[in-house]
Parts: structure tokens; C-alpha cells; sequence
């Protein structure tokens, strides 16, 4: 009985120490993110000013162009990175001779990234047609295929900036991988504030004959001159851990070899996953041609560079917490899937999953509550009527947000396994949902809904995907502890309901963002998202509480520990509060402070 006790216990200590270390980690990476968000909003928010929102061409011709790159990297190369580099890379920096066959499969993938972005910048024309026909054949044409030229070399530059990261990541190294970003939006935010300056913001009548050499080279080239600087910075850090990047050719007996299935059909999996995309930026090209017609006059129709803006508030709790705690874990994941820790595997997926949700079900509950404000929020460029025309499409992508979460943490046990063959089933179900969605919205609804039919795609299709991935995932590991991460999310969601309570009494208390509260509309805005978003939070932590929801450790205990640190420097009762605030928030954790 003692020894069941103690392996209990154990066990225990075992998961607060990882519950702990991956919240260190987390916050690392997260503190980058966060600060590169904020600047991602300030440049979106540039970019509508300066080119427009509904109805402009050259805004579309430019955020389809500028997303061209990422698609592409993702299709061609991000899912080969995922579902081999990384594990490989892990695995060879534990060998006597780790650098150099790092710098061997780093050399060979850097050489396919060449090759392939050598070949996308020649075809550049034809890719853009193919994501976004009517931008392709309309007046916009020539503008369309310039932004393409011009952004295509990112590809190379995204992928150097994966590969070098995930050598730093494999090293324990977060935090230059996620800070990186802000240099390409600061060169950003400086290229689209001398843009204005020149040319002037967004006055509805351009036309493409204004668009010439230079002014396209001002905003397109620094664009891509931020994504080389955010990846080549990377050098420095690398450096600093004792890594020295070199150019080695071959890859002959470092067994990548008996890879090469694995990596076909990552490839096969990630195009087939990335077909919603491309159905999305062809919607949206036709939604800006039906944006001119008789019937649609006076009428919003979000397009591509509306999608992009709902889409952009939708990725912050992606990109702040789940990319975050899950890139720290993949890490992990490898390893022990590599020994053959099935168990350890699980239990990392139980606290991805659980640690993921946390934060995923308040910030779904809060986008869908203060959709349109959020909008006004972070796209302060945009008018009342855009963004209350496009705040469906973002509630339509904020009800995928906990999906999204459970999806990007299963994807990485099939990937820790290298088992993309099986992998490519749930690829398939996520990738033809939202074609679907795409065609039903264009043949049954009006244009101005056709973004919001294609948002409930993305959101259905991570749904089925999360859910065709299960059984896929019990081949490998003994169980996915389901009825504790189940348990979790059923308390955590309606601690969300309580927050949206909340949240939703706070907008209605406030009105719409109209400038009738402090005279500016993105001020008002603004300020009823603060204001409902501290209630909404202080609801869901305390009706999470209640609910004894153990994983708000991830929170709580480095913040407890924090709180435990100022308490001690304060004196007397004062100091005796903070202290004891600080254990009511994460006991042990106060303790060891």
C-alpha cells in the first residue's frame, strides 16, 4: 500500500514539475508572441489604411499575394520540417557528431527550399491565378502578379527561419525563435507609414494605373526584406548556444533514408489539408467582383482582405498559448515516442490538450461576445459598417478556436510517431470540409455571407478532423486519458458560459463602438473589449475555481510565484496578504517561491 502511495506521489511530483516547466517555457514564448501580435495589428491595421478594406483590389491583390509564400511553405515544406526534421534533429543532437549531421539535414532541406522557391517565383503568375481566378483575370491583373513576383522569394526565408528555429527550440532555446517576428513588423509598420507619407492612405478611387514601380516596390520589398531579416537574425542565437550553421552536402548514412515515405506523404497530407485555403482565396477574389454589382451597392462583402483581418484576431490565441505550449511539448513528445514511452507520450498529449483549453474556451467565448468591437479593436482603420458586416465571419472562426487547439496538439503524437500515412485520413477530412462549405456558400447564399460560409467550414473541419484523429492515435500510444481531458473541458466550458454571460452584459451596457462614449469609435471599441474582457476573465478563473480545474496550475503557478516574491519584500500584514493570495492561487508553487 506504502509503495502505491508512493508511486502515486511520484507521479505527481513528476507531472507539477512538467505542469511547471512547461509554463516557464510557454511564457517565454508566448512574452515574444504577444509583442509581436500587438505589432501585427498595428501593420494590418496600416495596411487597410493605406490599401483599403471591402471593394479595393489592390488590397486583395496584396493579401493574397502576401499569403502565397506561407501557403506554399506550409504545403511544399512545412509538413516534411514537422513530420522529419524535427524528430531528427532531436535525435541527432544527442550523437557525438550532433552538429554536424544537423548541419547535413539542415543543408539538404535549405537546398529543396532554394530549388522550390526558385520554382515558385518563376511561376508566380500562374500560382496567383490558381488561388484567386477572378483577381487573375480582372482589371487587377498585372498589380496581382507584381505582388506575387515580389513576395515569392519569403518562401526560402519562412523556411530558413523554421529550420533554424526548431535547432534552437530542440536546445531549450525559446525565445529568439518567437521574437524574431518583430523586426519584420517594425520594418514593416516603418515601409507603410513612409508609404502614406508618399502616396497617401486609402481614398477609394485607385485604380491600377497608379500602382508604378516604386510604389509597389515600397510595399512588397520591405515586406519580404522583413521576412529575411526576421529569419537571418536567427544566426546570433544560435551562435550564442554553441551551434555554428555550416554548408555540409550529403546525407548518406544519417538514416534519412528510410524517411522518404514518411516525408511523401507529410507532403501529400499538409496539400491536402491546405485545400480550404485555397477554396477561401478564391471566394473571396469572386466576393470583391460582386462587391460592384448593382445588387450588392451599399451592401459590405467581406473578401479575402476582410477574412484576413477576422482571421488575424482569431490566430492570437493560436499563436500566444497553443503554439506556445505545444512547440514546447512536441519536443518532448519525440523523445519519448523515440524510447518508446507511450505512456509518457500520453500523459504529454493530456496536459497539451488540458493546459491548451484553459485558455482556448475564454478566448472563444470572448471573440464570439465582442466580435464586431474586436474588429473596431484592432482594426481601427475599418469603418462601424465594415466591421459589423464582418463580425460573422469572425464568430464563425472563434467557434473553431477550441477545435483548432485539439487538432494542432494530436496532429503532433502522429508526427512524434512520423506517422503521416495514417495522419493523411484526418488531413483529408480537414482539408475537404471547408471546400465543401466554400461551394455550398457560393451556390446558396448571398456574397456578403460567402466569407461567413467559409469560416464555418475551417471551423467544421478542424471538428472532424479532431475527432477522425482519435482512433488514429490509439495505435501508438495505450490511451488518451480521455476521461479526465473530457472532464476538463466540460468544467472549463461552462465556466466560459458564465464568462459570456458576463462579457455579453458589459456590451450591451456599453452600446455599439459608435464614439458616443469617449468620441472616437476604435477608442470605444477599444475600451469596451478591456472592460469586458478583466470581467469576462476574473468570471471564468473564479468559476473555474470552483470547479476545481486543476490545469489553471499553468497560470497560476508562475504568476503565484511572482505574487509569493513581492509578498516577501513587503512588510508586516501587507505582506502577509499578498503571500497568502499567492498560496490560495497555486499553493506548492508558493511555497518553493
Amino acid at each position: 500500500m506504502s509503495m502505491i502511495k508512493h508511486s502515486r506521489a511520484k507521479r505527481s511530483s513528476s507531472q507539477g514539475r512538467s505542469q511547471a516547466s512547461l509554463a516557464r517555457s510557454s511564457a517565454i514564448m508566448a512574452s515574444g508572441t504577444l509583442v509581436s501580435r500587438v505589432l501585427g495589428m498595428v501593420r494590418n491595421a496600416l495596411i487597410v489604411m493605406a490599401l483599403g478594406a471591402t471593394g479595393s483590389g489592390a488590397a486583395d491583390a496584396f493579401n493574397t499575394a502576401n499569403n502565397l509564400p506561407t501557403y506554399l511553405y506550409n504545403m511544399m515544406i512545412g509538413g516534411i520540417l514537422n513530420a522529419i526534421l524535427v524528430p531528427q534533429i532531436v535525435q541527432a543532437l544527442r550523437r557525438r557528431n550532433g552538429e554536424e549531421v544537423v548541419n547535413r539535414l539542415l543543408t539538404a532541406a535549405a537546398t529543396l527550399m532554394l530549388v522550390v522557391t526558385c520554382i515558385a517565383t518563376a511561376a508566380a503568375p500562374l500560382i496567383f491565378a490558381i488561388n484567386a481566378s477572378s483577381l487573375a483575370q480582372g482589371q487587377w491583373q498585372m498589380l496581382s502578379f507584381a505582388f506575387a513576383f515580389w513576395f515569392m522569394p519569403q518562401v526560402f526565408f519562412y523556411g530558413l527561419y523554421a529550420l533554424w528555429g526548431q535547432v534552437l527550440n530542440a536546445r531549450s532555446s525559446f525565445g529568439p525563435y518567437m521574437w524574431s517576428p518583430v523586426l519584420n513588423n517594425i520594418i514593416s509598420i516603418a515601409s507603410l507609414l513612409a508609404y502614406m507619407r508618399i502616396y497617401q492612405s486609402y481614398q477609394g478611387s485607385e485604380t491600377p494605373a497608379d500602382w508604378g514601380v516604386a510604389r509597389i516596390a515600397l510595399v512588397a520589398g520591405t515586406a519580404t526584406l522583413g521576412i529575411v531579416i526576421q529569419a537571418v537574425v536567427l544566426y546570433l542565437p544560435l551562435r550564442r548556444i554553441g551551434f555554428r550553421p555550416r554548408v555540409i552536402f550529403g546525407v548518406r548514412g544519417i538514416g534519412l533514408g528510410q524517411t522518404s515515405k514518411v516525408a511523401s506523404w507529410a507532403l501529400l497530407g499538409v496539400f491536402i489539408a491546405s485545400l480550404g485555403d485555397w477554396a477561401t482565396t478564391n471566394l473571396g477574389s469572386l466576393a470583391v467582383t460582386a462587391a460592384r454589382e448593382p445588387a450588392y451597392a451599399g451592401v459590405v462583402v467581406p473578401s479575402t482582405t476582410m477574412y484576413a483581418n477576422a482571421l488575424l484576431v482569431y490566430m492570437l490565441p493560436q499563436s500566444l498559448v497553443t503554439t506556445s505550449i505545444i512547440t514546447a511539448l512536441f519536443t518532448r513528445m519525440s523523445e519519448k515516442a523515440a524510447a518508446g514511452d507511450g505512456e509518457g507520450v500520453r500523459d504529454d498529449l493530456s496536459l497539451g490538450l488540458r493546459s491548451v483549453a484553459v485558455f482556448t474556451m475564454l478566448a472563444s467565448a470572448g471573440i464570439v461576445v465582442l466580435s464586431a468591437q474586436a474588429l473596431q479593436a484592432f482594426v481601427p482603420s475599418i469603418s462601424t459598417a465594415e466591421a459589423v458586416g464582418s463580425a460573422p465571419v469572425l464568430i464563425a472562426l472563434a467557434l473553431g478556436i477550441v477545435p483548432q487547439g485539439v487538432w494542432f496538439t494530436t496532429q503532433r503524437v502522429m508526427l512524434a510517431y512520423a506517422d503521416t500515412k495514417r495522419l493523411l485520413l484526418a488531413d483529408l477530412v480537414a482539408g475537404v470540409t471547408p471546400v465543401v462549405a466554400c461551394v455550398v456558400a457560393y451556390f446558396l447564399a448571398p456574397a456578403n455571407l460567402w466569407m461567413v460560409g467559409a469560416a464555418v467550414g475551417s471551423s467544421l473541419g478542424l471538428v472532424a478532423a479532431s475527432a477522425a484523429i482519435v482512433p488514429l492515435m490509439r495505435r501508438h500510444i495505450p490511451s488518451l486519458d480521455g476521461r479526465r481531458v473530457l472532464s476538463t473541458y466540460l468544467r472549463l466550458g461552462m465556466a466560459a458560459l458564465g464568462a459570456a454571460a458576463a462579457g455579453e452584459g458589459v456590451r450591451l451596457l456599453l452600446g455599439p463602438a459608435d464614439g458616443s462614449l469617449t468620441g472616437s469609435r476604435p477608442t470605444d471599441a477599444m475600451l469596451t473589449v478591456l472592460v469586458a474582457a478583466l470581467l469576462m476573465t476574473v468570471t471564468y478563473l473564479v468559476a473555474a475555481r470552483l470547479l476545481r480545474v486543476e490545469e489553471l496550475g499553468v497560470l497560476f503557478v508562475p504568476l503565484s510565484r511572482i505574487i509569493a516574491k513581492i509578498g516577501r519584500l513587503l512588510p508586516g500584514r501587507l505582506g502577509e496578504a499578498v503571500l497568502h493570495l499567492a498560496h490560495v492561487l497555486a499553493p506548492t508553487s508558493a511555497d518553493r517561491a
